[in-house]
């Protein structure tokens, strides 16, 4: 056996248990939300989810950010979107599984706030309170802000500047999009939240 062969063969082992971990967290947290492990795979379209949820895995290093990308499957299932609104899911799946987690708290602090592309124009002082409550819960620095914002803006979650927006100060406000409330919306309905 080669010296290639041998790394190769330690890589598969390291690979497999590396994956392996995740879909038992995977499982878990599915049953944790009322979801047998069957059910998640039932039908051709959830067995598609299931796929585009272990390629976000693939590159996903932290649990917590496991968790947001299973619970958008999760949601997607029990809003009936998996089979009716398959592409939606997926998008969903695989746009979450691009972000970091500061991105993703970022996007979810925006929720919170109720920033969505058709809400009304806000004041200065309504963008600071925003930018304010963001850096604070997220413990990001300034500069960050509008680099996460950018990149959120770039997967399609929230709109860029200049879209949908009126007035000055209005254009540098993110709001979250149509398909940005829907990945919301199912991380929401998997964890029971309103």
């Amino acid at each position: 056996m080669s010296e290639v062969d041998i790394l190769l063969s330690g890589f598969n082992g390291l690979y497999r248990k590396y994956m392996d971990n995740k879909f038992e967290r995977l499982i878990s947290r599915a049953e944790q939300r009322g979801l047998r492990k069957s059910e998640l795979l039932n039908s051709d379209e959830r067995f598609a989810l299931f796929m585009r949820v272990g390629r976000a895995l693939e590159i996903c290093s932290q649990e917590e950010m496991i968790d947001y990308i299973v619970d958008v499957l999760i949601g997607g299932i029990k809003k009936g979107d998996a089979e009716s609104e398959t592409f939606i899911v997926e998008m969903a799946i695989s746009t979450i599984g691009e972000l970091s987690i500061e991105e993703v708290k970022v996007f979810l602090l925006l929720r919170e706030k109720g920033m969505y592309v058709s809400d009304s124009e806000m004041d200065e002082t309504d963008y600071e309170d925003l930018v304010r409550h963001v850096l604070e819960k997220c413990n990001i620095k300034p500069e960050f802000f509008k680099i996460y914002c950018a990149r959120l803006s770039g997967k399609g979650l929230v709109s860029s500047p200049g879209q949908g927006y009126r007035g000055s100060i209005a254009s540098h406000v993110p709001r979250i999009t149509v398909l940005g409330k829907r990945v919301v919306d199912y991380i929401y309905e998997a964890r029971g939240l309103s």
